[in-house]
């Protein structure tokens, strides 16, 4: 019984481990899909195309 247990543990521990991956994965393509809507919206705004620094601070290249 005691290896049974293991293994189930073991499968929960790698079940959680993709769904916390997978989850990461999701946030980040949303902080970039964000990040380039707020470029297209700055740039549409300022048509000089300089972007003051505290913008490209948020904005990730």
């Amino acid at each position: 019984m005691r290896s049974g247990e293991n293994l189930r543990e073991e499968e929960r521990t790698v079940a959680w481990f993709y769904r916390v991956l997978r989850y990461n994965v999701i946030d980040f393509y949303r902080r970039q899909a964000t990040a380039r809507k707020m470029l297209d919206i700055y740039s549409a705004e300022d048509p000089s195309g300089t972007m003051p620094r505290c913008v490209n601070v948020w904005l990730p290249c």
